[in-house]
């Protein structure tokens, strides 16, 4: 009996690559995600420090034109805080959505390959069924051929 070569995919390096790729792309896209939830989080600080600015300066007294006028520098500082921050958030998603798009695409080409190591693997399964019942078809035909001489 001969025996049959171990299988081996032919692109495995390529596929380990495609792998490699795609860990790397989830780990960005984590990574935004991070800095998405942490401008979302400065964002919403800011948004309630404007507020309670706002409300301070509506309770005001009327009366102490100085308070206001530090309570209306602080708002608009706040003001344009916010603005910074939200500009920071719009930016970390549009880093996460180009993430994701790259993550995908990596999934995408890592599972080609995927499905091709499959098939050559299911392809190599069937060769080696086949030669192994040709094997056993030949050694039921010796087998036979000795018991009739046998007789």
């Amino acid at each position: 009996m001969i025996a049959m070569k171990k299988w081996k995919f032919s692109l495995e390096a390529v596929q380990f690559l495609k792998s490699k790729i795609e860990q790397d792309a989830a780990q960005r896209h984590a990574n935004a995600l991070i800095k998405v939830s942490r401008a979302r989080a400065e964002l919403a600080e800011t948004e309630n420090e404007l507020n309670g600015a706002a409300l301070m300066q509506f309770s005001a007294n009327r009366n102490n034109g100085k308070k206001l006028a530090q309570l209306n520098q602080y708002i608009t500082v706040l003001e344009r805080v916010r603005r910074e921050r939200l500009d920071k958030c719009l930016h970390a998603e549009q880093e996460a959505t180009l993430a994701r798009a790259s993550l995908e695409k990596a999934a995408r080409e890592r599972e080609i390959l995927d499905r091709l190591q499959e098939r050559q693997h299911s392809t190599h399964r069937f060769h080696v069924a086949q030669q192994e019942q040709k094997w056993i078809d030949e050694l039921a035909q010796q087998m036979k051929r000795g018991l009739l001489a046998a007789i």
